[in-house]
């Protein structure tokens, strides 16, 4: 475990200890504490890592500034802009092994007129079989979450500029535990030139989470707030074969200070094919950790209009609820 220690809490309390999460649980009746590490990944307010995101450069690949995924652009909405044509995608994502971690996605982009771009996500997360005892129920402590993402970007001056916000609800149960959370975001995408792209990005505006523990009592804990600043460059664009550099820096604030660095490329042959391999570095600040890397590795296929995805995680510790395997498939409009 990487949580700095157990610590009593009332049962059903979410314990959320820097970047490098845990959902720390005391079970004052059963007179344990269960904490499962969530090493390397974004957050949801139960703990669990967002496993959604094609954009997570340790799991999948690629950097957040990436164009041409339809479910990276519901992540980080200014790249909606980018998107030339109406979308429907889907993913899977999968944990480690022995640890039943399942993250499920649909969403949809499209524009609402030539410069204003709409996306929408619904993604659901659980873990479920973290421990074995009587005393629990047979599918062991479980946790899950749903989540309702909606987009609008808006491109300006010939999508130079474009101006993005969004808005989420999730819902997050744990045991006896429930909890809502409204959170707002804001993004920009900035393209000073052909072969350089910019992203800023923040998420986690809003107010503190509200949940009910397994007592009936109302509780409030601050949200996870994410800033994030990336860069694509393209290198090389030679026949069929265009090859882009990524570079993402994030840090995280309130609940939890941490920051991350990411170094990616990929590498597109005509419009079949894309290659991407990715480096990560994360530290945890509150806890004065060292900086803990995960690899990424992920492609593309094209066929016709439709994208499947693929991408792997490694060097994650074991016990890491963060996933490991990411497959997505893609619709997109002829």
């Amino acid at each position: 475990s990487r949580c700095r220690g157990p610590r009593a809490a009332p049962a059903g309390d979410i314990c959320v200890d820097s970047v490098v999460r845990c959902i720390c649980w005391a079970l004052s009746c059963l007179g344990m504490t269960i904490c499962a590490s969530v090493l390397q990944a974004q957050v949801s307010p139960s703990g669990l890592p967002v496993t959604g995101s094609p954009a997570a450069i340790g799991y999948a690949g690629g950097g957040a500034a990436a164009a041409g995924d339809p479910a990276r652009a519901s992540e980080f909405t200014a790249l909606l802009a980018l998107q030339t044509r109406s979308s429907l995608f889907g993913t899977i994502s999968l944990g480690a092994e022995g640890i039943d971690t399942r993250s499920y996605s649909i969403g949809a982009a499209t524009g609402l007129s030539s410069s204003l771009k709409l996306g929408l996500l619904s993604r659901w997360r659980e873990v479920e079989n973290l421990i074995e005892d009587p005393a629990v129920a047979e599918s062991g402590l479980r946790v899950g979450d749903w989540e309702l993402h909606l987009g609008l970007a808006q491109s300006l001056a010939g999508k130079r500029l474009v101006l993005a916000g969004s808005a989420a609800y999730t819902r997050s149960t744990i045991l006896g535990t429930s909890g809502a959370l409204a959170s707002l975001g804001a993004s920009a995408l900035m393209v000073p030139a052909s072969r350089l792209r910019l992203l800023l990005a923040v998420d986690g505006l809003g107010p503190a989470t509200r949940y009910t523990d397994a007592a009936g009592a109302i509780r409030h804990t601050a949200q996870l707030r994410r800033w994030r600043g990336s860069a694509a460059v393209r290198l090389l664009r030679l026949a069929l074969v265009e090859q882009r550099l990524y570079v993402d820096y994030e840090r995280t604030t309130l609940a939890a200070r941490s920051e991350m660095l990411a170094v990616a490329m990929d590498a597109g042959i005509g419009s079949l094919l894309v290659l991407r391999a990715g480096l990560a570095w994360r530290r945890d600040i509150d806890a004065g950790s060292g900086w803990g890397r995960s690899l990424g590795a992920g492609f593309q296929v094209h066929v016709s209009s439709l994208v499947f995805d693929y991408g792997y995680a490694a060097s994650l510790p074991r016990d890491d609820l963060a996933p490991r395997h990411h497959f997505g498939i893609s619709w997109l409009r002829p």
